[in-house]
């Protein structure tokens, strides 16, 4: 392995060096190895008998000689690649390979021979190796098989020819039963080598780089390892081995560390609890239990292997992990939970050993590669990030430690990673860019059904809804934190002025809860509960941080400490409870700002005299908050003096404009704020029109004025970023104002586009303009480039009006396919999602379509076709469909186009009814039955195989028609489908039934299958006698004929002359969606010639063109040679052309 060879082996030296690394991590985590040696081109090799004795002689070249202690040794022979695609027998003789094995083998005969490469083994010689293990001699020939019997005859004779001594047939046998050529890329020894490791060590990938060092410098010095110097080894580089912990004893203490956020509270009330599940816990549970996808290009670890939680303050992030790490303890999953504001390090040596402190005894990244398996995936949760973003956190180490130790879990296998960070800190602070691009799963505010739940089950609302409440305080207790602190104040506390707020919710908490006089124990007073609380606040913000040391605050006031704690105001943190916080983040945001706000301080002094840090926007968006409550004079100055103000920063002004514009209710000062310093900046109004939603606010943006400040005049879509962004949310908010608005547009040559983009993105589509502007949008001129838009616009009404839906999708496909064009594949793809939604909003309506545009469709081809096309006319003739319904047999789980939807949803509407017992579309199922037309008789078949037994009269009277079983026995889905159905079918019918069924296949007509026919000037007799009737007594079974002895006795003849026939299901035809099919659509273009397409032109010219045949048509083979001309028309040149 040395680099003797120059660049040119550099690749191969690196693959020796790998290989040897992991066997070297194989010799110190396994018994049974005792010694290894690489490049052993001038050792002597011990024999392992009585004693060692060693040999005089050199051995062949080897590149790793391995030694075990059972005094098994292998001979390892490393080549990066082979010269060819396949490692062959001329390959391994041009190698040398061959003479090297066989040279071993004399040495010794009981010795491993392996050849380790990346390059694919020949199938034939791996086969020959691989029954040479267990052949004899004296079967030779027999054991081998022909092909691998030649092959070893060709190592004999290469054997013979290239080693002097005489070799017998048994010597080579003998010799090829110890030889082994093992595929291995370097990517999966890799991947080996760390598995293999990371039990054993506290940093595999360390261990991986010191390996991979000693085997560079083995090759090197062709020295003799042991297991025991490779150990020292790795001390040396800091990298000593451990022993692996015990599953269990693991589990156990990952439950422990877990504590910190499994005892978290997560219900709501107390006589009794309420808990609110969530559904984005069972979407996690599947993501962690399903295997990971493919990476992607550029994707990271992290990004591939975690899921990030995000939403705002008190929606339920904490609560929803809790909930997390609790299932998937109950699945026996390996879990560790963490709260990053308790569990922290300034390094990630420090967090590490944290987490040891709290109460696993091993190292972490080892401890998870042993209880870690693809079934049960260990899971890591880490909560609350954010709380050492640098928009809380001064101190950047801290983050900086959690993201590093992310990084490295990330790269263990069968480990997933859910972490949790507010939005804001997600997006903008540059440490948490390793997470980023992993997946998220934002988590919504509680639906109202789910408050009304919670006030119920806590019996804060006897009444059966949430009416008595005020529309703000429904809104309000949307919020988990807040429902959560609504439903811990009294009855008195709830019943003063409606709060509105979340001010007025901490007011009533700290004003009714904490210092109402039937409360506090004596001796405390409520100036000294405030005074304390303002205290820790202050305390925090100076420190930036959300936890103090306890002792501070314990003993200076135990008694009001122990008050609060017992209150859920305080909770003890950190190791040991070492450290407190409030309840919640939010909690002393609320404290700091009404210390602010009281104390009489201007906030515009307080931002600009400040560092403006990211970490000071929660903090300025509660004193906001509390003054926009408190005192509205002082909020309008604030807001004027930080907007105008020059030495104002960026993220403080957009800060001051996204708070703005959530406001539901705004003020006409706010109004008169947004006019004069957001609707005029360029860089605020982007932020502003993101953020707004209110109906208030929308209403105030469309007024004449305002909105004529936006949009002075119709502008392209991409121009200006008011139009485009108003019109976004207007949709999105308000869709009614979005039409009307967009309705009042003066003409120009940008509306249409306006319209679309506005019709594009409504959720909302039971607006009287909506059908008007609709059809202004798409007439029949703008249609044919409006595809996607119209069937996009289609998917989306679908819920709303499918009635009108199905009209209009009626009119646009009635004559499919256009033969003037063909559709995108994406057009293809939004016809069958239109048709999709329809079916899900309003299967009868959708059915309906599919009925009417197939019969439209049938209809219209009826003309161009004929009975069973081909030589062999059937018994029951069948109308065959129109090319493109006729080779839509796919099967897929989903649509791709119009006719494959119009089909599986009739099907599945069908198939839906058919269940059902008293269906008014049972006749419609039996008059189909029956129908000539093959695709309606299919569908209707498919539709009552699912229930037979409810449709028994018309399927015995459809099997007993002269002359079916003997078509149904011949036409390949039908085939398959009557044959499936048959027994049940006989098995649902009545005695009379039966026999009518048997007579049926007895009769003449049925068992009688010949016919003469001409054939290329020639006369043919086709005889098939019995092989429709056989077929269908296959399907029942012999059992199932016995009180019918003839017929028994017909089966016994039968399978006699046919044997066993399988019912096997075709196979899907191919996919066409326009045109005439060409009789040359097989042929490569690249060797037609004008010869071969005259001739094809002329042998075509004369025959029938119909419009669909088997051999295709005269006018699909002009149009496909015109597509052809019209590609490369300067090679076409010479071609005829119609």
């Amino acid at each position: 392995m040395s680099r003797a060879g120059g660049s040119a082996t550099l690749s191969g030296v690196e693959y020796q060096v790998l290989y040897t690394a992991f066997r070297f991590a194989e010799a110190i985590t396994e018994e049974g190895i005792v010694s290894l040696c690489a490049e052993a081109h001038h050792e002597v090799l011990p024999i392992l008998a009585d004693g060692p004795v060693f040999l005089a002689q050199k051995p062949a070249i080897d590149d790793l000689l391995v030694i075990h202690q059972s005094g098994l040794a292998e001979y390892i022979s490393l080549k990066y690649r082979g010269s060819h695609a396949t490692w062959d027998v001329k390959q391994l003789r041009d190698r040398g390979i061959w003479t090297d094995f066989m040279k071993q083998h004399e040495q010794r005969p009981d010795a491993r021979l392996l050849l380790v490469t990346q390059t694919p083994i020949d199938p034939t010689l791996a086969l020959c190796l691989e029954r040479a293990k267990t052949a004899t001699l004296d079967l030779l020939e027999h054991d081998l098989g022909p092909a691998a019997m030649k092959l070893f005859n060709t190592i004999e004779d290469i054997l013979r020819a290239l080693v002097t001594s005489d070799i017998t047939r048994a010597t080579v046998l003998r010799f090829l039963r110890q030889v082994e050529l093992i595929i291995a890329p370097a990517a999966y020894l890799e991947e080996l080598l760390l598995l293999r490791l990371r039990p054993y060590t506290a940093d595999a990938t360390a261990a991986k780089n010191s390996l991979l060092a000693l085997a560079l410098r083995a090759g090197a010095s062709s020295r003799e390892f042991t297991p025991s110097g490779i150990r020292a080894e790795l001390t040396r580089h800091g990298q000593p081995l451990i022993l692996p912990a015990a599953a269990a004893e693991v589990m156990a203490q990952l439950q422990v560390v877990s504590t910190t956020l499994t005892a978290v509270p997560a219900t709501i009330g107390v006589a009794p609890p309420h808990h609110i599940a969530r559904p984005e816990l069972l979407d996690l549970l599947e993501w962690i239990r399903t295997p990971l996808p493919a990476r992607l290009p550029g994707q990271t670890d992290s990004a591939l292997r975690s899921r990030v939680i995000i939403g705002g303050a008190g929606v339920g992030k904490t609560v929803l992990l809790r909930d997390l790490c609790l299932a998937a303890q109950a699945l026996h999953m390996p879990v560790l939970g963490l709260k990053a504001d308790r569990t922290k390090g300034k390094s990630k040596g420090e967090l590490l050993q944290e987490i040891q402190l709290t109460g696993l005894q091993h190292p972490l990244q080892p401890a998870l590669a042993t209880v870690a398996t693809p079934e049960r995936p260990a899971v890591v949760i880490i909560d609350q990030l954010d709380a050492l973003s640098m928009c809380l956190s001064i101190d950047h180490r801290y983050l900086n430690s959690y993201t590093e130790l992310i990084a490295d879990l990330a790269r263990l296998p069968y480990v997933r990673l859910v972490l949790s960070c507010r939005t804001f800190d997600l997006q903008h602070d540059p440490e948490l860019e390793l997470i980023r691009q992993a997946p998220q799963v934002e988590v919504p505010l509680l639906s109202l059904e789910q408050v009304d739940a919670a006030l119920r089950a806590a019996q804060v609302v006897p009444t059966p809804t949430l009416a008595g409440l005020a529309p703000a305080l429904q809104e309000l207790l949307r919020v988990p934190l807040h429902l959560y602190l609504y439903c811990a104040l009294d009855d008195e506390a709830r019943s003063g002025a409606p709060i509105s707020s979340v001010q007025g919710l901490y007011e009533r908490l700290i004003d009714h809860y904490l210092i109402n006089r039937t409360r506090l124990p004596a001796g405390i007073t409520a100036n000294r509960i405030k005074s304390y609380l303002t205290d820790m606040a202050q305390a925090m913000q100076k420190g930036q941080t959300l936890t103090l040391a306890k002792f501070l605050y314990k003993d200076t006031d135990e008694e009001t400490f122990q008050y609060l704690s017992s209150r859920g105001i305080l909770a003890e943190t950190g190791r040991g409870g070492q450290q407190v916080a409030f309840f919640h983040q939010s909690f002393y945001e609320y404290l700091f700002a009404r210390h602010f706000v009281l104390s009489g301080q201007p906030l515009a002094g307080f931002v600009l005299q400040s560092g403006q840090g990211l970490y000071q926007r929660s903090l300025i968006q509660q004193v906001l908050s509390y003054l926009r409550n408190v005192d509205i004079a002082a909020y309008d100055t604030a807001f004027q003096q930080l907007l105008s103000h020059e030495r104002c920063r960026v993220h403080i002004k957009l800060l001051l404009t996204q708070y703005l514009a959530s406001q539901s209710q705004p003020y006409d000062e706010e109004h008169a704020i947004a006019h004069a310093y957001i609707l005029t900046d360029g860089l605020l109004l982007p932020a502003f029109l993101e953020v707004v939603h209110s109906r208030a606010w929308l209403s105030w943006l469309v007024t004449p004025a305002i909105f004529h400040l936006l949009m002075p005049a119709p502008i392209p879509l991409d121009h200006g970023p008011g139009g485009h962004a108003i019109f976004w949310r207007l949709a999105a908010y308000a869709p009614d104002l979005a039409l009307q608005q967009v309705y009042a547009l003066p003409d120009s040559a940008y509306k249409l586009d306006w319209i679309r983009q506005v019709l594009s993105t409504i959720k909302a589509f039971d607006h009287p303009l909506f059908p008007s502007l609709f059809e202004q949008v798409f007439t029949a001129e703008t249609l044919v480039h409006q595809q996607f838009w119209f069937w996009h616009i289609l998917k989306d009404a679908s819920a709303t009006l499918p009635e009108w839906v199905a009209q209009k999708t009626y009119e646009q496909l009635a004559n499919w396919p256009d033969m003037t064009s063909a559709n995108a594949q994406h057009e293809d793809h939004m016809q069958s999602e239109t048709f999709k939604s329809l079916y899900k909003a309003a299967p009868a309506v959708c059915f309906a379509l599919c009925s009417s545009l197939l019969r439209t469709w049938i209809k219209q081809a009826n003309h161009a076709r004929n009975p069973d096309f081909g030589f062999h006319r059937s018994k029951y003739p069948l109308i065959t469909p129109p090319y493109f319904l006729h080779r839509m047999d796919r099967d897929l789980p989903e649509p791709h186009n119009a006719p494959e939807a119009v089909r599986h949803y009739l099907e599945a509407f069908l198939v839906a009814q058919a269940a059902l017992p008293a269906s008014p579309y049972h006749k419609l199922l039996a008059k189909w039955l029956h129908s000539r037309q093959e695709i309606l008789f299919r569908h209707a078949l498919a539709a009552v195989a699912a229930s037979p037994a409810a449709f028994i009269t018309p399927l015995v009277r459809l099997f007993s028609k002269p002359g079916w079983l003997a078509a149904a026995a011949r036409r390949g889905r039908i085939s398959y489908a009557s044959l499936t159905l048959f027994p049940a079918i006989w098995d649902a019918a009545s005695p009379a039934q039966r026999h009518q069924l048997a007579a049926a296949l007895s009769s003449r007509v049925t068992l009688i299958d010949e016919e003469i026919y001409d054939k290329d000037g020639r006369r043919e007799v086709f005889n098939g006698f019995g092989y429709a009737t056989q077929r269908f007594l296959i399907a029942l079974a012999p059992a199932r004929l016995s009180e019918f002895t003839e017929i028994a006795q017909l089966y016994n003849q039968l399978s006699r002359k046919w044997g066993d026939i399988p019912n096997e299901k075709p196979r899907s035809s191919g996919r066409v969606t326009s045109g005439d099919p060409s009789p040359a659509e097989h042929w490569k273009v690249e060797v037609i010639t004008p010869a071969g397409w005259l001739k094809a032109l002329r042998k075509h010219r004369n025959k029938p063109n119909d419009f669909w045949q088997r051999g295709g048509t005269y006018d699909g083979l002009c149009r496909q040679l015109g597509e052809l001309i019209k590609a490369n028309p300067t090679d076409c040149a010479r071609f005829p052309v119609r």
